[in-house]
């Protein structure tokens, strides 16, 4: 019994991996578009931001 439980632990190991592995993955490959969206966003809207505070000073 001892024998069997020690082979079954690796093998459900070895089944966690491939399952774990391809969901990191998909974060890598899912998570940058996210980034890269925000950093799009962000630097135009810095730019607004910086456009209508020197035209609200200069007013």
């Amino acid at each position: 019994m001892a024998k069997g439980i020690q082979i079954k632990k690796p093998d459900h190991v070895a089944e966690a991996k491939p399952i774990l592995e391809p969901l990191e993955n998909k974060q890598a490959v899912f998570l940058p578009p996210f980034f890269y969206l925000m950093l799009v966003l962000t630097f135009p809207a810095a730019f607004v931001a910086i456009y209508f505070f020197l035209q609200s000073r200069s007013v």
